[in-house]
């Protein structure tokens, strides 16, 4: 009898963990056994994409979970050698280290420990006013989560009935037409508006945030986590208004940490860029961009997807050169009128529509 790939995930995914906490947990900041495990545990990653491309999951599902070995793998380095989490030196039995370093492996925004993540999204007013017991916690979190799988397999439903063909017969989506506007049929442009704001960000959005509630409803029951340690996974909408406003404030930041640990080591680490300085800034914010580029072609090859989708890459690159036209308008306008740059809270609601129509010609 044949053994499901998923299994076989799950025990490499499970070794994979055990090797890194472990290692947070008896080894020294600087020790080289850290290093001599690295291509151990890289290797592993590549295994996990490789049974998830084997797996017969719906490829929406696939999609979502293969960018897993690519991220984790990134934040096994970020512990390991660029944060060198150290806890063999703090006072503790084992077991407690051990439970410790396997709450950071998962905690991918720092909840509450000193690498903890800027912008991190507050907990809805209602929770604020009036803190819910553990069981109303549960409660809610499981009715959202319900019905966000019940607006997802809406969404997906919407997707598979998708026409994707142009009227002359040519795929809308198809290679080298991510940048070609002016010569865009009506239907190309709004196939991309309805992919985007439909299927795209909605579906990963509902995705993501169904999975984390899941999650936080299982921990918090088990007493594992509090329920401070769940903050929500995405930010308002309100926040959206610049594309730094909706990659920073209002998307999930489960990247953030890892990617920019490994940004900063290129950069001040290896390049000795001095920090902050204009250069540092935007090769890390480029960095940061090029890691996630590449977490959706892994993902795209671990799906299936032939040749990895180019346009990923180029997707995510380019949203580095938007932010820095963003802030570049942003700097000139201040000086135009004479003013200091307007925090979100004071920023007019005429520059807030233009930002809203600028995002949202950009993403779409």
């Amino acid at each position: 009898m044949a053994i499901s790939p998923d299994l076989i995930c799950t025990i490499v995914t499970t070794l994979q963990s055990l090797i890194t906490v472990t290692l947070i947990a008896r080894t020294r900041r600087n020790s080289f056994l850290r290093w001599i495990c690295v291509p151990s545990i890289t290797y592993m990653a590549y295994i996990e994409g490789v049974l998830i491309k084997m797996t017969d999951h719906h490829t929406y599902a696939k999609v979502t979970l293969s960018g897993m070995p690519f991220t984790v793998l990134i934040q096994h380095i970020n512990l390991l050698l660029i944060a060198k989490v150290d806890l063999a030196g703090q006072p503790g039995t084992n077991a407690g280290k051990l439970a410790s370093a396997f709450a950071l492996l998962q905690s991918t925004r720092g909840i509450g420990t000193p690498w903890q993540v800027k912008n991190i999204p507050s907990h809805p007013l209602v929770l604020r006013a009036k803190p819910p017991s553990r069981g109303q916690f549960i409660r809610r979190q499981l009715a959202i989560a319900i019905w966000e799988v019940l607006a997802l397999i809406l969404v997906l439903t919407s997707l598979a009935t998708h026409n994707v063909q142009d009227d002359d017969g040519s795929y809308i989506y198809g290679s080298g037409r991510e940048f070609q506007l002016a010569d865009s049929s009506m239907k190309q442009l709004l196939g991309r508006i309805t992919v985007t704001f439909l299927f795209g960000f909605p579906g990963s959005l509902l995705f993501l945030d169904a999975m984390y509630r899941m999650a936080s409803l299982i921990s918090v029951a088990a007493r594992m986590t509090t329920i401070a340690s769940w903050p929500p996974e995405f930010g308002s909408l309100a926040d959206t208004y610049t594309v730094r406003g909706f990659w920073g404030k209002f998307w999930h930041q489960n990247l953030r940490w890892s990617y920019t640990g490994v940004s900063t080591a290129i950069t001040c680490r290896i390049l000795g860029l001095p920090k902050p300085s204009l250069i540092e800034r935007y090769l890390n914010l480029t960095i940061v961009f090029i890691l996630s580029g590449l977490m959706h072609v892994f993902t795209n090859v671990a799906s299936g997807i032939e040749g990895g989708n180019t346009g990923a890459m180029l997707f995510f690159i380019a949203q580095a050169g938007a932010i820095m036209f963003e802030d570049a308008v942003q700097h000139f306008w201040a000086i135009l009128s004479r003013g200091e740059k307007n925090t979100a809270a004071e920023t007019p609601v005429w520059q807030r529509c233009v930002g809203f129509m600028w995002v949202f010609c950009w993403l779409a």
